[in-house]
């Protein structure tokens, strides 16, 4: 069933009531039979790309199925355990076991561990439902949109290397360039589900616009053997909702430096966030912006672009997305996971690094669910999902620091005490 929203009802009843007056015959749907989905008019949203749907498609399915954050296997994000369930659309990506490329997409039962962002959404191999045409009659084709995955790639040329990817559906066979622009072919991209890990501004193409994907071709030109296949997409050839897609970060410019970033916090095992003035400014109203009241998370009202460093020591352990926006998770050297939401950009930094307190990670800003330009900060002890760990209070762990009286986010109360700065 769905946990906690209030269609769980509709994945374990057979039928809905739909009003008293109405003939019995219609008080009572069938579960959709082996090789059929019945449709339904019901409303779903998903906070991860922002689709609403106003029909449902429930279908058959093996139970306790794993969803992938795209339509590959790449990175499982939740778990369907229901049989009779609901899908809003599919879309085409890699084939799997059952023979073909078709994946359903709709909203599991629970998150995957790293994953509680995405409340649950996730695609499933059509070889787990008992369709017997895919995609099902009458159901709606997805709306072009990428997906984050986790990848471990590196670049020769550049040096650079990635923990991180963007997955989406782009045309057959299309030509990768040396830069972003059409003067040299360096490689092929033959899949139609390719990932990306960056993009450029460059020539104006056929598309309209100046935005260049960079990836990893399947075969390089014979004059680039040496490139490995690397090069530059233009966004025409790449099926997303928007150019540049949402969280995906820029490229680097070769041979440049990143500039050098503002003075860190004065060293010890817990920093502040932000720099000194930005968090004074911040603070200026302690009942401003869930700043003195008994809120166990703190939200940081600071202009875009504004430096964000981890709190203490740690391994990032995974980027966020969805209502985070560009956000990261730390797991701390003390042993509690501290969430960092809505920045404008990321800096580097990925998934298995060591990071040091005061040592930049963000640049703050408005991504995500966020109403303005803010950095939202949460600390919890990890039990297994994001939602039930046990939070402790930011605002009074962060206030400690700023009166230079660091101690750790244990030694304040948790979620549901007194979280209020003294």
């Amino acid at each position: 069933m769905h946990l906690p929203l209030p269609d769980t009802a509709l994945r374990r009843r057979l039928g809905r009531l739909a009003a008293l007056t109405l003939p019995l015959a219609l008080l009572y749907s069938a579960p959709a039979s082996a090789g059929t989905c019945t449709q339904r008019t019901e409303r779903h949203t998903d906070p991860n790309t922002g689709q609403t749907w106003q029909k449902a498609f429930y279908c058959t399915n093996a139970d306790n199925t794993t969803m992938y954050a795209g339509p590959n296997d790449s990175t499982p994000v939740a778990t369907m355990k229901t049989t009779n369930s609901w899908f809003v659309c599919w879309r085409r990506g890699e084939r799997h076991a059952g023979g073909n490329n078709v994946w359903y997409y709709s909203k599991g039962d629970t998150s995957r561990s790293g994953w509680g962002g995405r409340k649950a959404w996730g695609y499933m191999p059509a070889v787990k439902l008992t369709t017997s045409v895919d995609p099902a009659p009458g159901m709606p084709e997805c709306r072009p949109d990428m997906w984050q995955a986790e990848k471990k790639v590196s670049d020769p040329n550049t040096g650079k290397s990635w923990s991180t990817v963007w997955y989406g559906r782009n045309d057959a066979g299309v030509k990768l360039y040396r830069d972003a622009d059409t003067k040299v072919t360096t490689g092929y991209l033959d899949s139609t589900t390719s990932w990306f890990v960056c993009y450029k501004r460059g020539a104006t193409h056929a598309g309209g616009n100046n935005v260049w994907y960079y990836t990893q071709g399947d075969r390089s030109t014979s004059a680039y053997k040496s490139r490995r296949g690397w090069g530059y997409m233009p966004a025409t050839n790449l099926h997303a909702r928007k150019h540049p897609y949402d969280s995906i970060p820029a490229c680097p410019s070769p041979g440049s430096k990143p500039p050098a970033p503002p003075p860190p916090p004065p060293a010890g095992n817990y920093v502040l966030p932000l720099p000194r003035a930005a968090f004074e400014r911040t603070i200026g109203s302690l009942t401003h912006h869930h700043w003195g009241d008994n809120y166990w998370a703190i939200d940081l009202m600071v202009p875009t672009g504004t430096p964000v460093y981890s709190v203490s020591a740690g391994v990032v352990t995974k980027y966020s997305q969805g209502t985070c926006g560009n956000g990261l998770s730390i797991k701390g050297d003390d042993g509690l996971s501290y969430l960092y939401c809505h920045g404008a950009r990321y800096v580097g930094v990925g998934p298995g690094e060591r990071v040091r307190p005061g040592q930049l990670i963000l640049y703050s800003g408005n991504t995500g669910a966020s109403g303005a330009p803010h950095l939202h900060l949460e600390i919890k002890k990890w039990v297994g999902n994001w939602s039930t760990s046990p939070a402790y209070c930011s605002q009074r762990f962060l206030r400690a620091i700023y009166r230079g009286q660091p101690q750790s986010p244990t030694r304040f109360p948790a979620k549901g005490g007194n979280c209020k700065a003294p």
